[in-house]
């Protein structure tokens, strides 16, 4: 044995982390745990900051990996990071993650009541958007009059708005995938206020249809960030309450719009349409200006990623300076004085103990020396998930092209989607013949724009009767081992299916001048307390079926209920005018009766149908992989741990015997 070897061995060993410690770096590559928990290969293959100018000239190093491997790195304010070592040796790329219940910057770890208040102001942006649909009517007497233009041109300016909100997110929903939530709702939210002014001021129709399509591409992307907004600090278990209230926000809106849109419109002018939706959305702008911050993990990540990479290389030249201060040859003599000293002083029984204070100052100088060389690499901090994004171009293309695709091969999907098209296009019918069906009691503009607070009405009951809906969905999911099936979002949407068309059935056939016009109002109450459940399951149902796919699936619904919001407007006055309100709305009624089939047998057969579509076997086969790919992750970590057990139970006994020769 070489002299003083035995010691040095010791010495390393003694230095090393406590078994815990070393417990949990043997999760390492193989190459890893040879170097941290063999004393020997240890002291050979650490660099040293004079290993430079002193090789050493025993014990050649190791050969590297055959790839890089993942190590958990502990530290960093409660960060777990995913270290995978670079052959070269002198630039390190770690791999970084949320850390647990203590890492503040994860979403998930927020305050509830911080959390709860994000989402809430997103919606809040979401409730303008909402206005603005329904309160646009209240100018239309105005824009007619001022620009001799008639009744579907004015109404093609609505069409504009949500044919924009249909196809819009298909392009630039990615952009909070590269850029972040906030960034994204705040400069939607600015530019959406400000697309008021050229309706305020408009001197024809063709500014208000222009300005009208812009600003529904300006809303369609901040209404697609609240769904994702509420995933970023939610499980999925927590965001059922949210939804409900998401939809409440959506039902509020479209049902005060209307009414100081119309009596503003009749004091003021119409201008006064857009103004008063200008000054309200200003206040939202400065309120998520000032309140909202970013809750995208992966965004949050890479920002933290950089920020440590900065840091890793400051210090690293920090390290790189005070290196040139320490002297590598006086380091390498004092470590050999101490190691002659100590021989001596264990081979002669007479000679006195070594000196305490100069060998902690040797060992000092030696650990700084060494540390200095660790600091002296910097570290490139990484988000895998940001590593690993494809470009934009990629994501806008699978965007654009998934949901479409979905819509017209998933039967599940399509059905949903057109149900919920159906559902949500006759919310905007029922703005556009009002003041057909209420003709016979010759109220005004300001008081037919009074009926469609109903919505409103309509949305708290419907918020009251969600929270029923998540009562019946737990009780599913403790039958099912702690996850309910998709179908447990149906319970009430089955409910809607009846009320829907039956709602129609009332206003149509109840709107006569013999009939107090409460029973009017009472079906439209109907007819919105029954799309309030469908709108609020048609989201959780899907993301519960498609689950990783969610969001194409999300999409595909969306475009195609936003795209009859637009298109079925267009044709409803004529509809009512040439069959008359009841036949018109019994038609309307018997379409969603049809429709309304789709719960019942999706809750009775979803499982079935499910299991057939191309998706759901593209889920089943990589849930199979992923299950594949960690067991077998689990059996190389037992392997790896157990020779860094058996490596470490050498290198102990080792170094005892090292240490009992020296003794001795």
């Amino acid at each position: 044995m070489v002299k003083g070897e035995g010691r040095n061995a010791f010495s390393a060993l003694s230095r090393s982390p406590s078994p815990g410690t070393a417990h949990l770096r043997t999760i390492s590559s193989q190459e890893q745990q040879e170097q941290e928990c063999d004393p020997a290969t240890a002291s050979a293959s650490k660099p040293t900051p004079f290993s430079t100018s002193q090789p050493q000239p025993t014990a050649p190093a190791p050969d590297p990996a055959p790839a890089p491997a993942a190590r958990k790195l502990v530290g960093m304010s409660e960060l777990d990071a995913f270290v995978s070592k670079e052959p070269s040796g002198h630039v390190r790329t770690e791999y970084i993650e949320f850390g647990g219940a203590e890492d503040k910057e994860n979403p998930f770890n927020w305050p509830k009541w911080r959390r709860w208040f994000h989402c809430v102001l997103a919606m809040s942006y979401t409730c303008m958007t909402a206005i603005n649909a329904t309160a646009y009517s209240a100018a239309e007497e105005g824009v007619m009059a001022d620009f001799g233009t008639s009744h579907e041109i004015f109404v093609l300016g609505n069409a504009l708005y949500f044919i924009f909100i249909a196809f819009t997110p298909l392009l630039l929903a990615p952009l909070s995938e590269v850029y972040g939530r906030n960034r994204i709702l705040i400069v939607s939210a600015a530019a959406y206020a400000i697309l008021y002014i050229p309706q305020a001021v408009a001197k024809n129709m063709a500014t208000i249809l222009v300005t009208r399509g812009i600003q529904g591409a300006v809303a369609s992307v901040g209404n697609s960030l609240v769904g994702g907004i509420i995933s970023d600090m939610f499980a999925a278990e927590e965001r059922g309450p949210l939804m409900g209230f998401y939809g409440l926000v959506n039902f509020f809106g479209q049902g005060i719009g209307p009414a100081p849109s119309a009596y503003l419109a009749a004091s003021r002018g119409w201008p006064w349409v857009f103004w008063w939706q200008l000054i309200l959305t200003g206040a939202v702008v400065i309120l998520l200006i000032l309140f909202v911050r970013e809750s995208r993990g992966s965004v949050l990540l890479a920002r933290r990623a950089e920020r440590m990479t900065k840091e890793s290389f400051r210090a690293a030249a920090e390290a790189k300076a005070a290196r040139a201060t320490v002297s590598p040859t006086a380091t390498t003599s004092a470590l050999t004085h101490a190691s002659d000293e100590e021989e001596e002083a264990s081979s002669s029984p007479s000679s006195a103990a070594p000196d305490t204070q100069e060998a902690a100052d040797i060992e000092r100088a030696a650990r700084t020396a060494s540390n200095t060389a660790t600091r002296a690499q910097p570290t490139i901090y990484k988000c895998r998930a940001a590593e690993e994004r494809a470009s934009l171009a990629v994501m806008a293309k699978t965007s654009l092209t998934r949901p479409i695709v979905y819509l017209f091969t998933e039967p599940v999907i399509f059905w949903m989607a057109l149900w919920a098209a159906v559902a949500w296009g006759t919310v905007f019918l029922l703005v556009d013949v009002v003041p057909i069906v209420f003709s016979v009691y010759d109220w005004t503009t300001e008081q037919r724009s009074l009926i469609f607070l109903s919505y409103a009405l309509s949305g708290v009951l419907g918020l009251v009767s969600n929270f029923h809906q998540e009562h019946l969905y737990a009780r599913s999911a403790r039958r099912h081992n702690g996850k309910a099936p998709p179908e447990a979002r149906l319970y009430y949407p089955c409910v809607s299916a009846v009320l829907f068309p039956i709602g129609f059935f009332i206003m149509g056939w109840g709107a006569r001048s013999s009939v107090h016009p409460a029973v009017p109002i009472f079906g439209i109450c109907v007819i919105s307390f029954g799309i309030y459940p469908l709108y609020v399951a048609v989201f959780a149902f899907l993301a519960d079926s498609y689950e990783r796919y969610a969001s194409s699936a999300l999409a595909a619904q969306s475009m195609l209920r936003n795209l009859a919001a637009g298109l079925i407007p267009l044709v409803a006055s004529q509809l009512y005018e040439a069959l008359g309100v009841p036949w018109a709305s019994t038609l309307v009624g018997c379409i969603a009766a049809v429709l309304g089939v789709c719960p019942f047998v999706l809750f009775r057969y979803g499982e079935q149908i499910r299991g057939r579509s191309r998706v759901a076997r593209a889920m089943r086969a990589e849930a199979e992989r992923e299950r594949e790919r960690a067991e077998r992750e689990k059996e190389g970590h037992e392997a790896k741990l157990e020779r860094a057990r058996e490596r470490w139970a050498a290198a102990t006994a080792t170094a005892d015997s090292e240490r009992t020769a020296a003794a001795a």
